[in-house]
């Protein structure tokens, strides 16, 4: 009889034990699922972060290309400005060149900001959505914001081949020209397109990195 009373007692326990690390398990399973889940929210909104900038580098490189076209005046500027190195910051270069460089820049900021569809240039093939600043503080117009957001980047203007005054086409792309489909050929204001390759030094390329 006292063998069968420990016989059951120690079954009862095995039992009980099995359902406690069965329960345990299960409760790990779901905190680390929770956690998976959380891990997974998080990195979609880095990802939705990385692309948001990416697009604002992209319309910045757009909008310089556009402003550079078939204008020989901001051209030179923009050339004067950039010097032989290369590259220039977003602030350095509105600060250094003159008022028709950034008054044209802020004409061509207004066409898309504005979404014009008489104009040309919108049935092109352009960066997402439209270049356009976050929260405008009271009293600071559109165009003000949108170079203070910019600014704030601390973005800079890379010319892996410089700019050649000759070349009457501009490439604008952002970051790297690795990715071909983020690439805009710029042959006039009214005829973009994505670009399909490259033709090495003999093109004026513009990246906002």
């Amino acid at each position: 009889m006292k063998t069968f009373f420990r016989l059951s007692t120690l079954l009862l326990l095995v039992i009980f034990y099995s359902c406690s690390k069965e329960e345990l398990t299960d409760t790990e399973n779901i905190e680390n699922e929770k956690h998976f889940i959380g891990n997974k929210a998080f990195d979609a909104g880095q990802n939705e972060e990385e692309q948001t900038l990416e697009n604002k580098k992209q319309w910045i490189a757009y909008l310089t290309a556009q402003t550079l076209m078939n204008n020989s005046e901001n051209k030179q500027e923009f050339v004067n400005a950039i010097g032989s190195k290369g590259k220039i910051g977003l602030e350095q270069l509105f600060n250094s060149a003159d008022n028709s460089f950034r008054q044209a820049f802020r004409n061509q900021f207004y066409r898309f900001y504005n979404n014009s569809s008489e104009d040309c240039v919108y049935n092109s093939t352009r960066p997402e959505d439209r270049p356009a600043p976050g929260d405008v503080p009271g009293g600071t117009d559109v165009f003000g914001a949108y170079l203070y957001e910019i600014y704030n980047l601390d973005l800079e203007f890379y010319l892996p081949n410089n700019f050649n005054l000759l070349v009457p086409t501009i490439t604008s792309s952002a970051d790297s020209l690795s990715q071909i489909n983020d690439a805009y050929v710029h042959e006039s204001e009214c005829y973009v397109y994505q670009n399909s390759g490259f033709n090495g030094f003999l093109q004026n390329i513009i990246i906002v990195r």
